[in-house]
């Protein structure tokens, strides 16, 4: 890269620098730049303040939240499991009760088929008309 000579001045009255050659020189070029900007306009550097402080109080608060959120979740998949449990052993129970009831019926087709039914005599009875 050409070089420029630093007697050269901007159309703004500053001075022209050289180029930077890497980004790291580009970075402290700018970083330099931004400091002695803000360090001649104490209003800037106010609102920059200002600005990192809101971040800053912004993360804070949202880390809050995540940490409650957590906390809330935790608390209501604890709820969810009581939940299932309690489901689980209800449903448990009412499946024993189904098992019972149809081994009864079972036991009792079974009874019926060993001893079959008579069929109904018919009744010759008359009675005085």
């Amino acid at each position: 890269m050409t070089e420029i000579p630093p007697t050269q001045t901007m159309p703004y009255g500053g001075e022209r620098r050289q180029l930077p050659q890497s980004t790291v020189q580009a970075a402290a070029a700018i970083s330099g730049d931004v400091v002695s900007g803000l360090g001649r306009s104490p209003l800037m550097l106010a609102v920059v303040v200002l600005n990192v402080i809101g971040i800053i109080a912004a993360v804070y608060f949202l880390n809050l939240l995540i940490h409650g959120q957590q906390a809330h979740l935790k608390e209501l998949l604890a709820v969810q499991q009581e939940h299932v449990k309690n489901l689980s052993d209800s449903s448990q129970k009412q499946l024993t009760q189904i098992l019972e009831v149809h081994n009864r019926e079972f036991d009792a087709m079974v009874e019926m088929l060993a001893y079959p039914m008579r069929p109904p005599q018919p009744t010759t009875s008359r009675g005085p008309r």
